[in-house]
C-alpha cells in the first residue's frame, strides 16, 4: 500500500507591541487560503493520516541552515511543490499567503457644520469619526481608537463626538495575522455644547418683579465657536424671533408674564427653550411715619425729645426695596429707624419709598422740633410772706404754689417734696404745718420727656407773734390796790417806752392807745398830761411782726402830778 504524506505547519504566537494582536496564522475557509504571518517561524511535518491520529514525523532538513525553523522570504503567495508518482511533470502545490506587512489606516471626519475661526475649525455636534483601513495582502480585521490618551477602544462603527475642545484622536489597525500598523494621531477640535444664555433685567431691583421703566435683556456664552444669534417669543405658540435690542416693559400689560429664549451657536449647538417667568408690577408702594417715645404736637409741628424715634412703614403689592429721607437735601438710607440724636431744632424730613419693579412712592413729609430743654418752675409764695436773704417766712396758713412753663412743648406735671426726696405730684397750692424750717424741693417734666433739675427753696413756718416790752422812764412812786390787783403810780413826768421783739421775721408795727381813744402808732416814747391830781390810766399796745402775727397787751398805771 502506498504511504500519503501530509505537510503540517506549525502555528506559532509572538505578542507584539502593547494594545496590539499577536502574530498568527489564519485559514480562511471561504477561499482556503491560509495567511501566515512572516515573523512566525516554519516546520515541516510528515503524517499518515489527514488528522491528528496519524503518525507525526519531523521532518530533518540535510543543510540545517535554512530549516527548523524555516522563515518564509517572500511577502505574498509562496508554493511548496511535490512531484507526482505519475509522470515527471505532474506536480502537487501547496500555496500559503505570507504576510508581514501592516494594514494601511486612514480617517474621515464627517461633519454637519464646522467653524472657521482664526487657524482653527471647530467641528459642530453630530459630527462623527470614521476609521478605515486597507491591507495588501491578508484582511484588515481590528482597529483601535482613544480620544486624549485614554485606553484604547475596540472600533465598531462611526465615532460620534461627544467631547468640547481641543481633541487629539489616536488609532491603529492590525490584519488578521496580527501585523498592526503605526499609531496615527490627529488633532482636532470640536464644540457640542449650547451656549449659555440667561436673562438680564435692566432698571428693576428683582429678577422677577418689572416696572414700567424696566427693561429684558439677553446675554448668552459660548467659549469655543461663540454665539450666533438669541431667540425669544411672549408666545410659545407664535414664531421665535432673534434678539437685538432690549425688549421693553411699558408696553406690555400689568400681571404676569412669560418669555420663551434659547440661543445658537455658530456650529448649530442650541440651547433648550428656557422660560422666564415675570409679574410686571406698576403701583407704587405707600409710605408713612410713626412717632416711638415722647412727642407732642402743635399744629403741624411735632415736638420731640431726642431720645424719641421715627419709624418710616412702606407697604407694596410685591416688595419694597428701599426707603430713603432727606435731611436739608441730604439723602439717607433708611434702616431700622431715623436717629433724631444728632438733629436739634425745626426741621422738615421728607421721605420716599421705592419698590423692587423700582415704582416710586409719592414723597411725604414731616415737620418736627427737637426739644431737649426742660421746663422751668417758679415756687409760688402766698401771703403772707417775708424774705430774708435766701429764706422764706410764711405763716402756717400761707399758701405755696408752683408755676412751670416750657418753651416749646407742654408741661407734663410739676412734683415737689418735702424735707427729703420723697417726690409727689403737684395738684394744687399746699399749706406747712407746724412751725420750723423747711426745705421744698421742686421740679417739672414736659410732654417730652425733658426733666428739669431740682431746685430748692428754704421756708420757715412762723406762727408766733412778737413779745411786747412796756418800760415807764422811771421807778413807781407809789402803788395802789385795786380790787386786789396793786398797781403802780408813776409821776406826771414819766416817759413810756413800748417794744416788740420777734426772733424770726421782726417787729412790723407796734400800735397803743389809753383807756378808750384810738390806737396811735408807736414811733416815740409815750407822755402823758393830766388835768386832776392823780388818773388812773389803761394803756393798751398792739404790736404785729412781718408775717403779721399779731399780739397785744394791757397795762394799768396812776399819774400823780407832783
Amino acid at each position: 500500500m502506498k504511504k500519503i504524506f501530509s505537510l503540517l505547519l506549525l502555528i506559532s504566537y509572538i505578542t507584539t507591541a502593547w494594545g496590539q494582536n499577536q502574530y498568527k496564522i489564519y485559514v480562511d475557509s471561504s477561499n482556503k487560503k491560509i495567511y501566515y504571518n512572516k515573523k512566525l517561524p516554519v516546520y515541516f511535518w510528515i503524517s499518515d493520516k489527514p488528522d491528528n491520529t496519524g503518525h507525526d514525523i519531523l521532518l530533518k532538513p540535510v543543510v540545517k541552515k535554512f530549516a527548523n525553523p524555516y522563515y518564509f522570504d517572500t511577502e505574498g503567495i509562496n508554493t511548496f511543490r511535490v512531484r507526482a508518482p505519475r509522470g515527471p511533470f505532474d506536480e502537487a502545490i501547496f500555496e500559503i499567503w505570507a504576510d508581514d506587512r501592516p494594514p494601511i489606516m486612514k480617517y474621515h471626519i464627517k461633519a454637519n457644520l464646522s467653524f472657521q475661526k482664526g487657524n482653527i475649525t471647530y467641528l459642530g455636534q453630530n459630527s462623527k469619526i470614521i476609521l478605515t483601513g486597507v491591507d495588501g495582502i491578508s484582511k484588515l480585521t481590528d482597529i483601535f481608537y482613544t480620544f486624549n490618551n485614554q485606553e484604547f477602544k475596540y472600533y465598531k462603527k462611526p465615532i460620534d463626538i461627544t467631547l468640547s475642545g481641543r481633541i487629539t484622536l489616536r488609532f491603529y489597525g492590525c490584519d488578521i495575522v496580527g501585523n498592526c500598523s503605526d499609531t496615527i494621531t490627529h488633532t482636532f477640535y470640536t464644540d457640542v455644547q449650547p451656549p449659555i444664555v440667561y436673562p438680564q433685567i435692566l432698571r428693576t431691583y428683582s429678577d422677577s418683579i418689572l416696572g414700567r421703566t424696566s427693561k429684558i435683556s439677553f446675554k448668552a456664552i459660548d467659549s469655543l465657536t461663540g454665539v450666533k444669534g438669541i431667540y425669544y417669543t411672549l408666545n410659545k405658540n407664535e414664531p421665535f424671533k432673534q434678539y437685538r435690542y432690549p425688549i421693553l416693559i411699558s408696553q406690555m400689560a400689568i400681571g404676569e408674564h412669560k418669555i420663551f429664549y434659547y440661543a445658537v451657536d455658530n456650529v448649530g449647538n442650541k440651547t433648550q427653550i428656557k422660560t422666564f417667568s415675570y409679574v410686571i408690577d406698576q403701583t407704587p408702594p405707600t409710605v408713612d411715619y410713626k412717632i416711638i417715645g415722647d412727642y407732642f404736637k402743635r399744629s403741624d409741628i411735632f415736638y420731640l425729645s431726642p431720645t424719641s424715634k421715627i419709624q418710616l412703614i412702606a407697604n407694596d403689592n410685591y416688595q419694597v426695596y428701599t426707603i430713603n429721607y432727606y435731611v436739608n437735601g441730604r439723602k439717607y438710607d433708611y434702616k431700622n429707624y431715623i436717629d433724631l440724636s444728632q438733629l436739634n431744632g425745626l426741621r422738615t424730613i421728607f421721605f420716599d419709598a421705592t419698590d423692587v419693579a423700582g415704582n416710586k412712592s409719592i414723597t411725604k413729609n414731616i415737620r418736627i422740633f427737637i426739644d431737649n430743654t426742660p421746663p422751668v418752675t417758679e415756687i409760688l409764695i402766698g401771703t403772707p410772706k417775708f424774705i430774708n436773704r435766701d429764706t422764706i417766712f410764711i405763716r402756717s396758713d400761707t399758701k405755696i404754689s408752683f408755676k412751670a412753663v416750657d418753651k416749646y412743648s407742654e408741661v407734663k406735671h410739676t412734683e415737689f417734696a418735702v424735707n427729703n426726696f420723697d417726690f409727689h405730684l403737684y395738684q394744687g397750692p399746699i399749706m406747712l404745718g407746724q412751725e420750723g424750717l423747711y426745705l421744698i424741693h421742686y421740679r417739672s417734666e414736659d410732654a417730652l420727656g425733658n426733666i428739669e433739675k431740682v431746685k430748692t427753696a428754704k421756708v420757715f413756718v412762723d406762727n408766733k407773734p412778737p413779745n411786747i416790752k412796756v418800760i415807764f422812764s422811771i421807778e413807781p412812786i407809789d402803788t395802789k390796790i385795786v380790787n386786789g390787783d396793786t398797781i403802780p403810780v408813776y409821776p406826771s413826768n414819766v416817759k413810756i417806752y413800748l417794744g416788740a421783739i420777734d426772733d424770726k421775721t421782726g417787729e412790723e408795727a407796734t400800735y397803743y392807745s389809753i383807756n378808750t381813744g384810738y390806737f396811735t402808732r408807736y414811733n416815740t416814747p409815750i407822755k402823758i398830761n393830766i388835768r386832776n391830781q392823780e388818773k388812773l390810766l389803761k394803756l393798751k399796745v398792739r404790736s404785729q411782726d412781718k408775717l403779721g402775727n399779731q399780739t397785744t397787751k394791757q397795762v394799768l398805771f396812776y399819774i400823780r402830778k407832783k
